[in-house]
């Protein structure tokens, strides 16, 4: 009887919360911002209210990370456009990794017109000395970032980085130099390492094989002249720029 008596209790001490379940308590959603229901087209084929709270969010001050500009596109048309204060569609961004697409494609082209071969040894002068096994990397492993180098991306604190002590700190007038300077941690093709000295290693091969002068200048008008003819031009990437160490890579 005694049971029976709690679990009594216990029944109606809940019967107010139980009600609750019933109905929705949840608060309404804010409403989005003018600045991002401004940003999207009349007809974006999605929700855009839902769409515009998102847009909000990557903006807000409170957000994880600094959102510059935003380009939503669908359907191979612009459907959302917003820019931070201090920006627009004129302004100029730091390509930083997406560079490393670009690089690609340039070593694609030049594998194209027969001056390069993927899975050749890397045509890096001091990996070629006889019993450096840095020979064996070859120009595909270093596209897939299996090249098996020495490398830290990311470090805490940053600056104990590979990827900063080269952009930055004392790789910075000749990147390709300490880049290519690093012993092998793994067997070439064996392991991936998402790594920017890769893509820099790549940047250098890019130089040599357009040009056999170690002048930076002549470097990078060569590689200039390279990127705008075979690129740049025919796609119409009228904005783009490309930026050189003190090395010309």
């Amino acid at each position: 009887m005694k049971r029976l008596l709690r679990s009594l209790i216990v029944s109606l001490a809940l019967l107010p919360a139980l009600a609750g379940c019933g109905g929705s308590t949840a608060e309404p959603l804010p409403p989005p911002s003018d600045a991002s229901l401004a940003a999207i087209k009349p007809k974006p084929g999605v929700d855009r209210q839902a769409l515009a709270r998102r847009i909000d969010a990557l903006f807000a001050k409170d957000a994880p990370g600094t959102t510059q500009a935003l380009i939503v596109m669908r359907g191979g048309e612009i459907v959302a456009e917003r820019y931070a204060q201090g920006f627009g569609p004129e302004t100029r961004f730091q390509g930083w990794s997406m560079s490393k697409t670009v690089t690609a494609v340039l070593i694609g082209l030049l594998v194209s017109e027969g001056r390069l071969r993927l899975d050749e040894s890397a045509p890096i002068p001091n990996w070629q000395r006889p019993g450096d096994p840095r020979g064996e990397i070859t120009v595909r492993q270093l596209l897939q970032m299996r090249s098996g180098l020495r490398h830290v991306e990311t470090a805490d604190p940053p600056f104990n980085a590979d990827t900063v002590q080269l952009l930055f700190m004392d790789g910075r007038d000749d990147m390709a130099a300490q880049a290519e300077a690093e012993p092998l941690e793994a067997e070439p093709g064996r392991s991936f390492k998402y790594s920017t000295a890769s893509s820099i290693i790549l940047s250098d091969i890019i130089a040599r094989v357009l040009t056999d002068s170690k002048d930076p200048g002549t470097r990078r008008a060569a590689v200039d002249a390279f990127l705008h003819e075979r690129l740049l031009h025919p796609l119409g990437l009228k904005s783009m720029v490309a930026e050189y160490d003190a090395a010309g890579t």
